[in-house]
């Protein structure tokens, strides 16, 4: 098993992009339908027009707007995964209390995608959020070798 943080870190920010990249792949494909219900569906929802907070918008806007968000966002925690995989080591204690809501995060992100979308793109946030688990193990590991250190 591997104890390098920073790479299981690097590994699961892959994850994260890999699942963004797939997002956006099956996003940019969802206008495209196979069968005569679903097209009468698709076709309905540029012209279906709703009225929030003053503001008015079809359902496929809101469809676009949450999907496009959705995979800046998971860009972004990618680029955190990253950026926690440079720094983590050295500055453990902050490393940790920001990686362990991210893997609460990916947590709730993988049952989420089982639940509501394709539970094919889940297994990413899934290999992510154990890979993060491993590495919170390996850091939390290594933060109370260094306070026995201290200590003795």
């Amino acid at each position: 098993m591997v104890n390098n943080s920073k790479l299981i870190l690097r590994l699961a920010a892959c994850m994260i992009f890999i699942n963004a990249a797939i997002h956006i792949y099956t996003h940019l494909q969802w206008q495209s339908g196979t069968d005569a219900a679903t097209l009468a569906i698709i076709n309905q929802l540029p012209l279906a027009k709703l009225s929030f907070l003053g503001v008015t918008h079809t359902l496929s806007d809101y469809f676009n707007g949450y999907a496009y968000i959705v995979a800046i966002f998971l860009v972004l925690v990618g680029a955190l995964l990253w950026a926690l995989s440079d720094i983590s080591e050295e500055y453990t204690a902050p490393g940790l209390k920001l990686l362990i809501p991210i893997t609460i995060f990916l947590v709730v992100l993988f049952f989420y995608t089982i639940l509501f979308f394709i539970p094919g793109e889940a297994g990413f946030s899934g290999l992510a959020t154990l890979l993060c688990t491993r590495a919170i193990v390996v850091l939390h590991h290594g933060h109370v070798e260094e306070h026995l250190t201290k200590a003795e």
